[in-house]
């Protein structure tokens, strides 16, 4: 990935044994660790964006290529105790071009506002997006693949991210050279509305996720 990137990777740190002692007693054994740390310079702070959805109306897309077959370490596969030794795989022949056109985009400010897919796939990315900018959402998974909804809404491929454009026009023209998918739109109601295809999956609301997403946190600080 370094070659690939043409990054050289100068600083790392693995922990591979910790524990954590709660004031109860209790251990808590924590999962072995590779930490790799990058900076990277911004020339202008300005041409920047961030997470929030900014606008009612606008273009939901998936840019890059998802591995929909490879779930190993998943948040998916942890809650539904599933097990999976391969991990997802990013595109590496369109990873640098992916790059390329994100970091075109958003200098130019055409992309509204971006969100790394990682932990909890694009359901996370799609709820936090929402949580910041006070709006909802309405998308369609078989606009990216046409078997197991469940699997497309929560990979976790690196390298793939969901963007906010204002319309469909933009985003094939910023994306019309790399793998992208054109899956919704923000909308007025506080509420997150995903399909597959005329089949209505779930439709709930971003206060109701906020509260969930919130809870862990609340219980650790209010103990």
């Amino acid at each position: 990935m370094a070659k690939l990137l043409k990054m050289p990777f100068v600083s790392g740190k693995d922990s591979l044994s910790s524990t954590y002692r709660y004031p109860d007693g209790k251990i808590l054994k924590i999962p072995p660790v590779l930490l790799i740390s990058v900076f990277g310079k911004i020339p202008d702070v300005a041409k920047t964006t961030t997470a929030d959805f900014k606008k009612v109306g606008s273009t939901i897309v998936l840019v890059g290529k998802p591995d929909i077959k490879n779930f190993g370490g998943s948040t998916y596969f942890e809650v539904t105790k599933s097990t999976d030794k391969n991990i997802p795989q990013p595109d590496l022949k369109t990873l640098t071009s992916v790059f390329n056109s994100i970091t075109n985009g958003i200098q130019s400010k055409q992309i509204m506002s971006i969100h790394d897919i990682s932990e909890g796939g694009i359901a996370t990315a799609l709820a936090e997006m929402c949580f910041g900018g006070d709006c909802g959402a309405e998308i369609d998974l078989k606009k990216i693949a046409s078997l197991r909804p469940d699997l497309t809404f929560f990979n976790e491929t690196p390298g793939t991210f969901l963007v906010e454009v204002e319309n469909q026009s933009v985003a094939k023209r910023l994306f019309n050279k790399i793998p992208h998918y054109i899956i919704g739109k923000t909308h007025q109601n506080k509420i997150i509305n995903v399909n597959f295809g005329p089949k209505s999956l779930c439709s709930t609301s971003i206060e109701e996720l906020k509260r969930f997403w919130q809870k862990p946190m609340e219980e650790i600080f209010h103990s």
